[in-house]
């Protein structure tokens, strides 16, 4: 879930699946992201590049373990 929130927020997904489109600012957490492309059906799922977003979890994840 988390891979294909970070997918989606970084295909910028979130700007059609907020309650306000258009907004600048994150107004949905990613697994809500994931979960409403996941609803929405397997052409969401195919524009995303999960390859794209592992840099970012792995910077995430080195942030947690480190305590930053």
């Amino acid at each position: 879930m988390r891979l294909i929130g970070e997918c989606a927020q970084q295909c910028q997904m979130q700007l059609h699946f907020q309650s306000v489109p258009g907004l600048k600012h994150k107004e949905i957490s990613v697994l809500t992201l994931a979960r409403r492309v996941i609803g929405a059906g397997p052409a969401w799922l195919c524009r995303l590049r999960p390859k794209d977003a592992l840099t970012t979890l792995h910077q995430q994840a080195q942030e947690a373990y480190h305590g930053i």
